[in-house]
């Protein structure tokens, strides 16, 4: 039996898998999102930065939905940029985008994004809650013991709208001007900066971030 991990160890009845997203759903929803946001073309088209003919032509598919121009828009249709690919309603079970492994000294690597998506791969998301994930795979063992290769870490993308959830946490953080990491957040000594506890590293200190986000589920391997 599969699990997924917060908290506590959460046990569900059906097998968890990495797979591919299969092609009958890489379709474009940016039709369905635009109007259900109630923008017009031509409203998105100026919040966008672009044109009319521009937005009809990426609805009607004449011109290719990239995942570059998925991130223009989403912030506009308040959705994920994946959900412009895919309808969680056409899945027999949600799917989280893999966007990035965790390396050495837990530097993400993140996976460059494919024509109509969101990387290679997808893994079935947290059961019961129903957030916008996304997911980044433990390889190698500078995180252990916490976390192990293979897991499969579960987080949001919401800056540091939950950063009182951070405190002591295990976290995806970016630093300003500099990588993506894992580490456990604590406050720093001078304002507006953080110390980054490292699993088996020495402590940075001090550090700038852009955005931090707590590690919200795991799937162990």
């Amino acid at each position: 039996m599969e699990h997924f991990r917060q908290e506590k160890m959460y046990h569900i009845g059906r097998r968890i898998i990495l797979r591919d997203v299969p092609n009958s759903i890489m379709e474009n929803y940016l039709h369905d999102l635009r109007t259900a946001s109630g923008y017009t073309q031509e409203e998105l088209a100026a919040l966008a930065g672009t044109t009319h003919s521009t937005i009809q032509r990426l609805e009607s598919g004449k011109r290719e939905l990239s995942m570059k121009w998925a991130k223009v828009l989403a912030p506009y249709l308040n959705c994920h940029p994946t959900d412009l690919f895919y309808k969680t309603t056409d899945l027999q079970e949600r799917l989280t985008p893999i966007v990035g492994y965790v390396g050495a000294g837990a530097e993400i690597y993140p996976i460059d994004d494919h024509p109509k998506g969101f990387g290679f791969d997808t893994v079935e998301s947290p059961p019961g809650d129903n957030r916008k994930f996304v997911a980044v795979i433990v390889e190698g063992e500078s995180m252990y013991p916490l976390y192990q290769s293979g897991d499969v870490l579960f987080y949001t993308r919401d800056g540091f709208s939950e950063l009182d959830s951070c405190w002591g946490k295990a976290c995806v953080v970016q630093i300003t001007d500099g990588p993506m990491l894992v580490k456990t957040l604590q406050r720093g000594s001078e304002t507006n900066m953080f110390n980054l506890i490292s699993f088996n590293a020495p402590p940075k200190e001090n550090i700038a971030l852009d955005w931090a986000a707590r590690v919200a589920w795991v799937k162990p391997k």
